[in-house]
């Protein structure tokens, strides 16, 4: 198999598709003010477009949940990362408040399936090939995010009009996509299938579909789609062991659920460092604007860092381990941020409450989505809806603890989030496979 620079293609297209969401979301976020002056809006209606924005994540989530039963990651890929593409094109070219709210609510729509596809394809791959691949995707997208805050920087630094620089931007990835966006896997399945039932799935496929039956390798591999080989979806007759049938998830499994609220907590204590990060340091902190500015650069730049290095720790940790450990130095930084009044010193713990909130969703959405009886992009679906729905939620909370407590105050919010999250971080003591054997029983 041809790689390039020794990685598989299929993990070259998902490392791909991650960067691009951080590089558009940055993009963008990094232009507000351009865009803003070119569509002549005043605060009231930056704050409609994100309220559209979140709109069209959430319905992004509930659709692509029924879609993806249908439809395959690799193709709901593809069809977001076009339609963010598009909204970069519709983004230069705004004129007035409807056209960017109608714009926000397509790029929320997109953000959402893209979330979902690309978390879904990575653990695809994790599947097929039996390593971990989730804590280097989300590593990609941090260094994407970084990426795009400095080329939106550049370019504004420049003059460059946000038209020529949003277009650039979108020829610059489409390129990409044609020429390594295209190798992606089918989705798979994470359940033991037996082997006679296995055969029969597959020569009703061939029989069906004219197409071949797997080859002895990829039998040996588990390389296989869900839909495809799963006999259980072909005949509800064919027997199977106590130990399978406990599998066969009809609902969704309660630690999904946990998980989708787990991450909720790590969202919130990220996206305060993203949102109201520069604010904290600007007023409660007394820093200058430059210095305030370097808050989300450096907490992008040690969270990629630490999850481009979190496989090989995991190896010798394990979850559990790991995850324990790091929100405990989140846990470290976020009180030193509330606590003490020099702006570099909480500079220097905003970077490393990076480094300590890194390995949260990796390992969350690796342990869901590979959760046997249950289709990857589901459990990929339901956490990130989940996650997401905090995005409704906690911005005005904090807003309102921050005007009448003050932003340190309001910072007790995340810090409450992470303590959740460590409470929660026992659920991942044990193996995937002996945890779920348990709460079949």
């Amino acid at each position: 198999m041809k790689t390039i620079c020794g990685l598989r293609p299929q993990t070259v297209a998902c490392l791909f598709y991650f960067l691009c969401a951080g590089l558009i979301y940055s993009q963008i976020m990094a232009r507000m003010p351009a865009i803003k002056a070119q569509t002549g809006i005043d605060e009231t209606g930056i704050g409609m477009a994100l309220l559209s924005l979140g709109c069209g994540a959430i319905v992004g989530f509930v659709t692509i949940g029924f879609v993806s039963r249908y439809v395959q990651s690799k193709h709901l890929i593809r069809v977001a990362l076009v339609a963010l593409l598009g909204v970069l094109v519709l983004l230069s070219f705004a004129s007035n408040l409807f056209w960017m709210c109608g714009s926000f609510a397509l790029m929320g729509l997109g953000f959402s399936w893209l979330e979902v596809a690309s978390n879904t394809q990575a653990i695809n791959l994790e599947i097929a090939y039996n390593r971990s691949y989730l804590a280097s995707m989300h590593a990609t997208f941090s260094v994407g995010a970084l990426s795009g805050s400095l080329l939106g920087s550049a370019f504004a630094f420049a003059g460059i009009a946000v038209g020529t620089n949003f277009i650039a931007a979108m020829v610059l990835l489409f390129v990409l996509f044609v020429l390594i966006g295209q190798q992606l896997i089918d989705d798979q399945n994470n359940d033991p299938v037996p082997a006679q039932a296995q055969a029969q799935a597959q020569e009703a496929d061939s029989a069906t579909l004219g197409e071949g039956t797997a080859t002895t390798a990829e039998a040996e591999d588990g390389v296989h789609t869900y839909r495809k080989n799963d006999a259980r979806l072909h005949d509800d007759n064919t027997k199977l062991t106590a130990n399978q049938a406990s599998t066969v998830r009809r609902g969704i499994p309660l630690f999904i659920v946990v998980c989708g609220f787990l991450s909720l907590c790590a969202y919130c204590a990220e996206g305060v460092v993203a949102e109201w990060g520069v604010l904290l340091m600007t007023i409660e902190k007394h820093a200058s604007e430059g210095v305030a500015a370097l808050v989300y650069g450096c907490f992008s730049l040690f969270m990629a860092t630490a999850r481009f290095s979190s496989n090989v720790i995991k190896r010798y940790l394990g979850d559990f381990q790991l995850l324990f450990g790091s929100l405990l130095l989140a846990l470290c930084c976020e009180l030193v941020v509330i606590n003490i009044d020099n702006p570099y010193v909480c500079l220097v713990a905003f970077a490393f409450m990076g480094v300590g909130l890194a390995p949260v969703m990796p390992i969350i959405l690796s342990r869901a989505g590979r959760y046997p009886g249950v289709r990857p992009a589901l459990a990929s679906t339901v956490i990130s809806m989940l996650a997401y729905s905090g995005m409704l939620v906690i911005p005005p909370v904090l807003g309102y603890v921050a005007s009448h407590f003050g932003l340190e105050r309001a910072f007790f919010i995340p810090l409450i989030a992470i303590c959740i999250v460590l409470g929660g971080s026992f659920l991942f003591r044990k193996p995937q496979q002996a945890a779920a054997t348990e709460q079949s029983k």
